[in-house]
C-alpha cells in the first residue's frame, strides 16, 4: 500500500535513474499508452516529481507520465533493454545501461505538465513537503465537517495519508477518529499536526516500512493503557478505522508533539 512516505522514496529512486538521460526506447503494453511511449523515445528525463501519492515523470517536449501506485503498482529496474515485455509491464523505460519499468501501473496515463499542474492543483497541502505546510493543513481540516478520519483520507483536503497512516496518526495524537476535523480544538490540532510529521517521516527514514501500534491490531491491547484495539468504520469511505477506545476518548486532553523536522 502506498502512502506518503513509500511514493516520496519511490520517486526519489526514480529521479536517480531516469532524470537528465535519455530515452533510448520507451515501450507499452498499453494500447493507450503506445503513441505516447512512441513520442518518448529519444527524448530526455527533465525530472521525476511527486505531490501526496501522485508521481509524474517530466519529458521534454511538455510530454509528462503522470502514476498513482494504489494497491498493486510497482516500479522495478533491470540492467539493459527488455526484448519482450511481459503484459504486468505498463511501461518500460531504457537509458541504455538499464530498463526502470513499472509493473501493474493501475493509474498511468500520458499528460501535458498542463494537465499535471491540474492534477496536482486539486490535492490538498502534501504532508511530505519541506516545510511542512501547518498552516495549510490546519486551515483544511478547520473547514473540514466530516469525522477527521475521513478528512485525513481525503485527498483534497490532505495529501499523501492512507489508511495505515491514518489510525496510526489519529493514536499517536489521542484524537478521537469519529469527532468532526471542524471540532477539533488548537491543542488537538497542534498534536495531530506534530503526529502528521512524526508518523510519516519515521515511515520514510525506515524505508517505507510502518510501525503499527493500532493498525490491524483489533482485540489486542493497547501499548499504552492495555485496553483491547477496537475496529470501526465511519462514513463515507466505511474503510477501517483502529483506535484505542480509552486512550483516544474526545475528554482526555492529547499529548504534543514537538519534533525537529
Amino acid at each position: 500500500m502506498s502512502e506518503g512516505p513509500q511514493v516520496k522514496l519511490r520517486t526519489e529512486w526514480l529521479d536517480r535513474y531516469l532524470s537528465g538521460r535519455r530515452l533510448v526506447s520507451c515501450t507499452t503494453t498499453k494500447p493507450e499508452l503506445e503513441c505516447a511511449a512512441a513520442e518518448a523515445t529519444g527524448k530526455r528525463v527533465l525530472r521525476c516529481f511527486c505531490k501526496g501519492k501522485h508521481i509524474c515523470i517530466e519529458l521534454q517536449g511538455g510530454l509528462c507520465f503522470h502514476n498513482h501506485l494504489l494497491m498493486r503498482g510497482k516500479w522495478r529496474r533491470v540492467t539493459g533493454e527488455f526484448l519482450l515485455l511481459s503484459h504486468q509491464v505498463w511501461l518500460a523505460l531504457c537509458v541504455g545501461e538499464h530498463t526502470v519499468y513499472n509493473v501493474n501501473g493501475q493509474v498511468l496515463e500520458a499528460v501535458t505538465a498542463e494537465e499535471v499542474r491540474g492534477i496536482f492543483d486539486s490535492l490538498g497541502p502534501d504532508v511530505m513537503a519541506r516545510p511542512f505546510p501547518r498552516a495549510a493543513i490546519r486551515a483544511a481540516l478547520k473547514e473540514s465537517t466530516i469525522p477527521v478520519a475521513e478528512a485525513l483520507l481525503k485527498q483534497g483536503v490532505v495529501s499523501g495519508i492512507g489508511n495505515v497512516a491514518k489510525s496510526e496518526i489519529l493514536y499517536a495524537a489521542r484524537i478521537d477518529p469519529s469527532c468532526r476535523a471542524c471540532a477539533l480544538s488548537s491543542e488537538q490540532l497542534d498534536a495531530l499536526l506534530g503526529a502528521m510529521r512524526s508518523v510519516m517521516w519515521d515511515s520514510y527514514r525506515t524505508g517505507g516500512r510502518w510501525i503499527h501500534k493500532v493498525y490491524r491490531r483489533a482485540g489486542k491491547p493497547c501499548l499504552a493503557c492495555g485496553a483491547p484495539i477496537q475496529m470501526l468504520r465511519l462514513a463515507p469511505s466505511r474503510r477501517s478505522i483502529y483506535s484505542c477506545p480509552r486512550c483516544q476518548c474526545n475528554h482526555r486532553q492529547p499529548e504534543l508533539f514537538t519534533d525537529g523536522l
